[in-house]
């Protein structure tokens, strides 16, 4: 069972570093809120366990009164408490990832490692239970919210330097002490020992904010304080690319790779994003010789559809650029077999190809024709025909299986008259009329 003081103390502990006290707090970024800035699908679970019967009144923590917040707080740290055999630091890394065993050296906020959370959190827990009762931050104690008088308390016991402070409590954010334009809002915050939360809250306000995302404020502050790490992790990423670029199908050079790398692990580049910056620069034949080039081809050549190359190459150059994607190119490409072959609609619309749709025409042709049904190549006319024969009426259609023989053997371009099965047709045709003729 969780000792009570312990529970009391980690409490105000969470309200001092997520909201600074203050049960009407409110995320920008997300929809935590409430003192201890419980995002609302957590909220609504936890509340469940403890009021279910409140879980429609308050839908979020915020609009909950403070002693409700209190209430579910203290379900939810005694039941970490208890789940991990009393173990404190469990309480922390379960606030701030969800898993009450995370490593420290986990960073599921970019600048700010577990490790460095919880021992920012493990400092604060000492300040409250050395110097504070932790019945005087009960809600509604004196007349003043848990966190008010408080926090003003433990923030002039707190003998850290404000750069010691920033490094503990902004993570990265500590590297723009000297920033022309947030250093100010740092140094006033690490002197005045704001919770990161409220030094983020002004942050939001800024310019520089506005025009720079998670990433690249990450990157700017590694720039500055570990030049080394940069090019570490600059070179180690250009090899990644130039290998994906080989896989890719278009290599490139290790100037440009590096370049593309700076840009990617600055702007968080991951997937499709980082494909398209490293074909960015291959030509279209490249590109249609590439790997996603040749699944082109071959998705082409699926649904019989004979695509210029020039055509292609359009197609794959968009494509690398991320001005389209192989789904759009995939629907033309059905769109189009549709068109040139309406007898197979049904079976395209149920998800399968001409490929399959053509296979006992291609097994027909083999047997009569005398050759390997894979020699049978659908992007030539004269194979494809067997699907798309004009009826009385104009329409398109697929041939019978006769009218199919029938074509094969009387088109000299299908060279039936070279096959045994020709000879042997002719040989039983002489027979038949000699035998006729009573010869």
């Amino acid at each position: 069972m969780a000792d009570k003081a312990q529970v009391d103390w980690a409490l105000a502990t969470i309200r001092k570093r997520e909201s600074g006290g203050n049960y009407a707090a409110k995320n920008r970024t997300s929809t935590a809120s409430g003192a201890y800035q419980y995002i609302n699908g957590t909220w609504k679970g936890w509340l469940a366990r403890v009021a279910p019967e409140l879980v429609s009144r308050y839908p979020t923590a915020m609009s909950a009164p403070p002693e409700l917040q209190d209430r579910v707080a203290r379900a939810n740290v005694e039941s970490i408490l208890d789940s991990n055999g009393g173990r404190l630091d469990a309480v922390p890394r379960q606030w701030y990832t969800g898993n009450p065993n995370a490593l420290d050296s986990s960073e599921p906020n970019a600048g700010l490692t577990v490790g460095s959370y919880v021992r920012g959190w493990m400092g604060a827990y000492q300040q409250v239970s050395n110097g504070q009762d932790p019945a005087a931050e009960a809600p509604g104690a004196g007349g003043t919210p848990a966190g008010g008088a408080s926090t003003v308390t433990a923030a002039a016991s707190d003998t850290r330097t404000p750069e010691e402070y920033a490094t503990e409590e902004y993570g990265y954010f500590a590297q723009y002490l000297q920033h022309p334009e947030i250093g100010p809002i740092l140094q006033k915050a690490a002197a005045e020992k704001w919770s990161l939360n409220t030094l983020k809250g002004e942050l939001y306000k800024t310019e520089w904010w506005k025009r720079t995302n998670e990433s690249q404020r990450s990157w700017e502050a590694l720039e500055s304080s570990d030049p080394g790490e940069v090019n570490r992790r600059i070179g180690s990423q250009a090899a990644s690319i130039m290998a994906r670029a080989n896989y890719l199908g278009y290599p490139i050079s290790r100037a440009r790779a590096e370049v593309v790398a700076r840009d990617s692990l600055r702007n968080g580049w991951e997937g499709a994003e980082l494909d398209r910056a490293i074909g960015m620069d291959a030509g279209q034949q490249q590109l249609v010789d590439s790997t996603f080039g040749k699944r082109l081809l071959q998705t082409s050549k699926q649904y019989a559809l004979p695509v210029a190359p020039e055509v292609m190459g359009r197609w794959a150059q968009r494509i690398a650029r991320g001005e389209d994607t192989e789904e759009n190119f995939n629907t033309w490409v059905k769109d189009q077999a549709v068109n040139l072959y309406p007898s197979a609609r049904g079976h395209i619309e149920r998800g399968g190809t001409i490929e399959e749709f053509y296979e006992p025409y291609r097994q027909l042709a083999a047997k009569t024709l005398q050759i390997a049904p894979e020699s049978i190549d659908l992007s030539d006319p004269k194979w494809s025909a067997a699907l798309s024969m004009p009826d009385k009426d104009g329409n398109r259609v697929a041939m019978r299986t006769d009218e199919w023989v029938k074509m094969m053997k009387t088109v000299p371009s299908f060279g039936y008259a070279n096959t045994q099965n020709a000879v042997v047709e002719a040989s039983d045709l002489v027979n038949s009329l000699k035998q006729s003729w009573g010869l």
